[in-house]
């Protein structure tokens, strides 16, 4: 058992792609901030959302998802409008920029730019 654990955290480790990383770096940047809430900008396909969200949310891990319910009201009817209601939580991995005033705290790398 102890073996497929360290084998599962090796993995983990070498995948550079993985939701765990991706939240420590939001973690991270939002940490450093300081702010009680932050615009978040989502996107799932085709589909692109801009929201503010409460940065407390942010800075800790969030399971899988980050809940809809964080957002201002705004946010969420948006969010429910794009993906549905029962799919409007989102994935780290779909937060394509988080903003705090003028200053961008963290943007995901794509295809292997910044």
């Amino acid at each position: 058992m102890n073996d497929a654990i360290i084998a599962a955290y090796e993995a983990l480790l070498h995948n550079a792609e993985s939701n765990v990383f991706t939240v420590k770096k939001i973690i991270a940047a939002v940490k450093a901030a300081d702010a009680k809430s932050v615009s978040v900008t989502v996107r799932r396909g085709d589909k692109e959302a801009t929201f503010k969200y409460e940065a407390c949310h942010l800075t800790q891990d969030c399971g899988s998802k980050y809940n809809a319910w964080n957002a201002d009201a705004q946010g969420r009817r948006e969010l429910e409008r794009l993906f549905g209601r029962s799919d409007d939580d989102f994935f780290p991995h779909e937060i394509v920029r988080i903003t705090y005033g003028r200053n961008t705290l963290y943007e995901a790398v794509e295809n292997g730019k910044a």
